[in-house]
């Protein structure tokens, strides 16, 4: 007989770095198989394992590329929103160097030289 990993549901969890309830709802969704033997003899496989981290990596996936994920939806923009003193709004997108005081104050300058014109 070859030598199998068994995990219990705690060393499968933690293996795949998700909760015992995650690992129960898994087997409720028929995501994974349920534990082989029964009761508090019962036990999870490699199988077991590959197939929740195959599981996760799929959805990891999906939320790296969402048009994928429902065609329906527009993709999140993530954007910075600045309100500004004239009531407009400086939009940057996410990640994008924030602006100093110095430099909203000089397009605050611009807004309100454009205003007079």
């Amino acid at each position: 007989m070859k030598n199998k990993t068994r995990y219990s549901i705690a060393e499968l969890a933690s293996a795949a770095g998700i909760s015992r309830r995650a690992v129960r709802y898994y087997v409720q969704r028929k995501i994974i198989d349920p534990p082989c033997g029964g009761g508090r003899g019962s036990y999870y496989t490699e199988q077991h394992l590959q197939s929740i981290l195959a599981h996760r990596a799929g959805m990891a996936e999906k939320a790296e590329h969402p048009s994928q994920a429902s065609a329906s939806m527009p993709p999140l923009e993530r954007v910075l929103r600045i309100p500004l003193k004239s009531g407009a709004v400086l939009e940057l997108p996410w990640g994008h160097k924030i602006p100093d005081t110095g430099e909203i104050a000089a397009l605050e300058k611009i807004l309100n030289d454009s205003d007079k014109e």
